[in-house]
């Protein structure tokens, strides 16, 4: 597959945290037979400390820190069988988003990469004009690591609610009526009358809930041992909001 990346640098560390995930996961999809072109700008000194050199795994593309640049260069990627905008290019991301799905041709898969979930989300559900917004169930595909959650990781449900958010504006509704199946649907069958502060796999089945959930939140405290956990926590009750506003 011929894929194009349209990202921050690949070629620099420097102000650039992203680098090394990119380079991780560019070389992973080389070795497995794919052709990986990475577009980046000339932008905030980054070429003055390269720290990688002509990398054999990727084509490497800067180009001028201007926006009719930043153009030609999303149409020189048109004939990719997938084209990935990845959020904090840190110049021209708003151009760079629209002009991905623009140019798009045929089959030609589009999507976008979260390297900073928890900024995308702020910006996505405080910000009611970003034009990002309406763009998002344009994409073929929206990678992040909080929609990608593994079910081996715990969070909250009142993590969980910006999770239900995030689902409703990528268009994954269904999916986020399931999740309150599965979360609080499995308080409920529990016979649970409030929703619990946390809700870690198998306790809902336990025997003593209420230890259960003590000895699960220990693992991961850094305030010590718990004594007591809510079982009536206020801030667990994201599904009443979520159901009201999004008028399901």
């Amino acid at each position: 597959m011929k894929i194009a990346f349209f990202g921050s640098s690949i070629l620099s560390a420097y102000w650039n945290g992203a680098a090394t995930y990119y380079r991780g996961l560019i070389r992973s999809l080389h070795a497995r037979g794919h052709r990986v072109t990475f577009y980046e700008p000339d932008a905030f000194e980054r070429q003055k400390h390269r720290d990688l050199e002509d990398p054999s795994w990727v084509t490497a593309i800067v180009y001028p820190d201007s926006s009719e640049a930043a153009l030609r260069q999303v149409e020189l990627a048109s004939d990719s069988d997938l084209v990935i905008k990845t959020s904090g290019v840190g110049v021209f991301d708003e151009l760079l988003e629209q002009a991905v799905l623009d140019f798009r041709r045929g089959s030609q898969i589009v999507a976008f990469w979260d390297v900073d979930a928890p900024a995308t989300l702020e910006r996505v559900l405080n910000r009611p004009s970003d034009p990002f917004r309406k763009l998002i169930p344009q994409y073929d595909a929206i990678f992040t690591q909080i929609l990608s959650q593994p079910s081996s990781q715990e969070v909250t449900p009142y993590f969980d609610y910006f999770v239900l958010e995030a689902m409703a504006i990528t268009g994954h509704r269904s999916e986020a009526l399931d999740l309150i199946r599965e979360v609080w649907g499995g308080m409920l069958n529990a016979g649970a009358t409030a929703f619990w502060e946390i809700d870690p796999p198998g306790c809902a089945n336990a025997t003593d809930v209420g230890r259960c959930l003590i000895e699960d939140f220990d693992k991961f405290s850094s305030q010590g041992t718990r004594y007591v956990m809510s079982m009536a926590h206020g801030w667990s009750s994201g599904p009443g909001v979520f159901l009201m506003e999004s008028g399901l």
